[in-house]
């Protein structure tokens, strides 16, 4: 674990660095350091990670008779890419790739948040074992699409449907089950509707009950193919064993949120609550039979959840007792589900143990 007791020990310098420098250059700085150090150590690791083994045999597979594949664009875009380089390091170099757009769109999503003036290392702070362990070494396509939740967030909450739509399809170039997002800007949209529809009803019933009818068709039809895209996700022999220990993870991470109620990003209140509480007993419903499909796409809301809750405890971004802590109770959260993932789980005990990585060699 020691390369992971390193990792800790500069994201807490770096950490309390960007606290006491409050300039925008110096975060900047900090933030590049931070994205470097993940690109160093993620991108050039080598057998360590959930997905490692698969990519190999797809890699082998398809540099060797070029088969077609059914994943998305991007990755066949750069599976034909790597037709062309030493077969040895072609992973190494699918690897680096991936991390550096997950970096670069992470870093661009934030720093153009209007109304949000935080820094990538706090956010990494809060979910750094997600971070590490779940998305850039476990799942990297889906980590390079789950960036892509904050400007469909955003775009929906302001009312701008067709380009919260259009970010998600770009999602999905990326990771297909991405698709699923739409339910996003569709539910801040017909949420927004529904007064409109009840001066309708009273008026005009008929055209009511059409579109009603239209609506139903369409969402049938995308779910239809939606569920076909990812089938691998609800076969029932693929069971998460951690999903309860993710969905605790997450509800602590947004547990002020909850009582504080104000947030500069989102304007959460009763309705926005209760269109949260909805869409975690929906997937709490889905959990038993479905739980590798809840699973995934709860990664999808660790970002915008830690960027809702260090505003909703900071919104004008500067160091307070509230959101001291909260760092520092999510730096016992975060040290002991790394601890524990490491050192009792299947997929921590395996894939992430020991760390091996190209420059700097093997470490348990």
């Amino acid at each position: 674990m020691r390369a992971y007791l390193v990792l800790y020990i500069l994201m807490t310098i770096l950490l309390l660095a960007d606290s006491l420098l409050q300039s925008k250059n110096c975060r900047y700085a900090l933030d590049l350091f931070f994205g470097l150090v993940i690109l160093f150590f993620v991108g050039l690791r080598v057998r360590v990670g959930g997905d490692w083994d698969s990519y190999i045999r797809i890699f082998n597979s398809y540099i060797t008779d070029s088969a077609a594949t059914n994943f998305e664009p991007a990755f066949e875009f750069i599976l034909q890419i790597m037709t062309y380089f030493d077969h040895s390091v072609s992973y190494q170099i699918f690897n680096v790739y991936y991390i550096g757009l997950f970096l670069f769109f992470l870093y661009c999503f934030v720093y153009n948040l209007e109304t949000v003036k935080i820094s990538v290392v706090q956010i990494s702070w809060c979910v750094f074992p997600i971070f590490i362990f779940l998305l850039t070494t476990g799942y990297i396509r889906q980590a390079v699409a789950s960036v892509f939740i904050l400007p469909i967030f955003c775009q929906s909450h302001r009312g701008k449907y067709i380009r919260a739509l259009l970010w998600v399809f770009v999602a999905a170039i990326f990771h297909k089950s991405a698709l699923g997002l739409f339910l996003l800007p569709g539910l801040y949209f017909l949420y927004g509707r529904i007064l409109f529809f009840k001066a309708m009803i009273a008026r005009q019933k008929i055209i009511v009950a059409i579109l009603l009818l239209v609506l139903c068709l369409i969402i049938v039809c995308l779910f239809s193919v939606y569920m076909h895209l990812i089938l691998s996700y609800t076969d029932g022999q693929l069971v998460s064993k951690g999903l309860a220990i993710r969905m605790g993870y997450f509800l602590i991470l947004v547990s002020p949120v909850l009582w504080l109620r104000r947030s500069t990003f989102f304007s959460l209140n009763r309705r926005y609550l209760l269109l949260i509480m909805l869409v975690l007993l929906f997937f709490t419903a889905l959990c038993y039979n479905y739980s590798t499909l809840v699973d995934r796409y709860l990664l999808y809301f660790y970002l915008p959840a830690a960027v809702l809750t260090i505003k909703s405890l900071s919104p004008y971004n500067k160091a307070n007792k509230a959101l001291v802590l909260y760092y520092c109770g999510m730096l016992v959260v975060n040290i002991v589900y790394t601890f524990f993932w490491l050192k009792y789980s299947y997929y921590g005990n395996t894939k992430w143990i020991p760390f091996c990585h190209s420059v700097l060699g093997c470490y348990k």
